[in-house]
């Protein structure tokens, strides 16, 4: 109360533009979710996105991040798909979040956009994740522990429902490549 050291108050989702990066169907759902919120919402990916989904279209990924106020990046990739160029994009004091793969982002880049742009961050996967089981949960980058950036330690859907979900999921692309001979959701 009446601290002045305080962060200012946030800005709210409504009236908003989120960015989706990848619209499978996990994407699908966090559109509906950001749409709930009063959000409008942009989307891309590799393959285009259904004129029939109700979100809009952008061709390019810099064209996502200048009209996007947070970002979820949903799609796997070796490389990044955020880079320097689609950083410099956002608007200051954006959100970004990764819940795909830590190389579908370029750490270092991120790091600069974070103290010099006011990005604030959430991050479920990191491009240095330990092997093992048992780690300790660092970062060569700079993001763990970095006051703008939140992290979980690739727990995001550790729930017994989410992992009922993945089972139940996992059935059904056996049974569908067994009846057809084509792998359902394949990730690149």
């Amino acid at each position: 109360w009446g601290d002045p050291t305080a962060p200012a108050a946030p800005a709210g989702l409504r009236s908003r533009t989120l960015g989706l990066v990848g619209f499978g169907m996990v994407a699908r759902e966090v559109a509906a979710l950001g749409k709930a919120f009063g959000m409008q919402v942009v989307a891309w990916n590799r393959g285009g996105v259904p004129a029939d989904a109700g979100v809009e279209e952008c061709l390019t990924l810099p064209e996502l991040a200048g009209m996007s106020d947070a970002v979820c990046v949903l799609a796997a990739s070796p490389t990044p798909l955020v880079d320097a160029l689609f950083l410099s994009r956002l608007p200051p004091n954006a959100l970004l979040v990764n819940v795909a793969r830590g190389s579908a982002v370029d750490d270092t880049a991120l790091l600069h956009a974070v103290e010099t742009r006011g990005l604030k961050v959430g991050l479920d996967v990191f491009s240095d994740e330990p092997a093992a089981p048992h780690a300790s949960f660092t970062s060569a980058s700079g993001l763990v522990g970095h006051p703008s950036v939140v992290c979980t330690h690739h727990i995001g859907a550790a729930t017994r429902q989410a992992q009922e979900a993945v089972g139940l999921s996992l059935l059904q692309v056996v049974r569908s490549f067994e009846a057809t001979g084509v792998p359902d959701n394949l990730v690149p």
